[in-house]
């Protein structure tokens, strides 16, 4: 790589990685008018539920069904659901940064979207544990799929995509225009890379009591969320039968298991998606009513279940993860005939 294309890596790098820098400079009048500053944001309570809106920013059409986030120190990544493209798609960590902290607007161009050669037969978890990202391809609505898995990304691995279809884009428009030497094209434009070629690790698992494989929808076999500690992935099921939840555990290395019930808790509505804070284990999802709500439990022995309502017109509510940094939570919602597809911050 020549030098002017390793500055002009280095520029793009710094633009899409950097916290505040520039940014911040040109969002300090936002932040001056907004009403919910960081500074009166709550501070975390093991005990206490969120349901307070802090802000709400309307997503891209790209991640219109929304169904998971999770966060490593590129940004915030999120999947959508079945009959969606196979894409892995990144808000970067400063646009993230900027709209949580000040309010800025996010832009199509915030975004990066990874293009996987996995199908996508139904992906509704996304959950790290820092070096690789876990695709929960196991959504099961009607209760008859054979072919539940978790696919393994390596997120070095998208990483090091990403510079490289940035370092090969200026070295395109430097064979064409010596001109264009300190700035890659696509700093201002949303990257879209190919990484169908890349090769991750699958994990294939059934329901060990599954004995029907019909087409139904009152059962308790559907899932969409997982979390991830050290040796393992903990399962949460969607039972669309009894509106309780089922917990599994499966190993985090590829293979094919066959799952027994290791807990379960009672939500009261149906589980989208799961992430941990302190010692509790927190959950989104939606009631028969269609309210919407999130839910906490106990991450040692899954007891002291609770849940609380959140005030949001018809939506549906599809993902979550805990900001530690903030001390705040952010959810996602699909679109809805009367709601777009959102990004919330919510605090307590």
């Amino acid at each position: 790589m020549n030098s002017s294309i390793k500055i002009a890596v280095l520029f793009f790098l710094q633009q899409t990685f950097s916290v505040f820098g520039t940014l911040r400079a040109n969002t300090e009048v936002v932040y001056a008018e907004s009403k919910n500053s960081i500074q009166e944001s709550f501070k975390f309570i093991s005990d206490s539920l969120p349901n307070k809106i802090n802000r709400i920013q309307t997503l891209p059409s790209f991640l219109s069904e929304t169904s998971a986030l999770c966060e490593t120190k590129d940004g915030i990544w999120s999947i959508n659901d079945s009959h969606n493209p196979s894409e892995l798609i990144l808000l970067k960590r400063s646009a993230y940064y900027n709209w949580r902290d000040f309010g800025t607007p996010l832009l199509e161009n915030h975004f990066v979207i990874f293009e996987l050669g996995y199908e996508n037969h139904d992906w509704e978890a996304l959950e790290t544990d820092g070096e690789y990202l876990y695709i929960g391809d196991f959504g099961n609505n009607k209760g008859n799929r054979k072919n539940l898995r978790i696919i393994k990304v390596s997120a070095d691995s998208l990483r090091n995509r990403m510079i490289n279809w940035v370092a090969n884009d200026i070295q395109r428009l430097t064979d064409k225009d010596e001109s264009v030497k300190s700035k890659p094209s696509n700093v201002d434009n949303m990257l879209r890379i190919d990484c169908k070629t890349l090769i991750g690790e699958i994990i294939n698992f059934t329901y060990a009591s599954q004995k029907e494989f019909s087409s139904r929808r009152l059962h308790n076999y559907d899932c969409e969320a997982m979390l991830i500690n050290e040796k393992n992935i903990l399962l949460l099921s969607k039972n669309w039968k009894n509106l309780k939840c089922n917990i599994y555990e499966i190993p985090k290395v590829p293979g094919h298991y066959s799952l027994e019930k290791i807990g379960s808790l009672n939500p009261k509505f149906l589980i989208t998606d799961a992430t941990q804070a302190k010692e509790k284990i927190f959950f989104c999802g939606y009631g028969p009513s269609g309210k919407q709500y999130i839910g906490s439990v106990s991450k040692s022995d899954f007891k002291n279940c609770k849940r609380k309502k959140i005030d949001l017109k018809p939506a549906q509510v599809e993902g979550i993860h805990f900001d530690q940094v903030s001390n705040q939570f952010i959810i996602s919602t699909e679109a809805r005939k009367s709601q777009l597809q959102a990004l919330i911050l919510i605090q307590n």
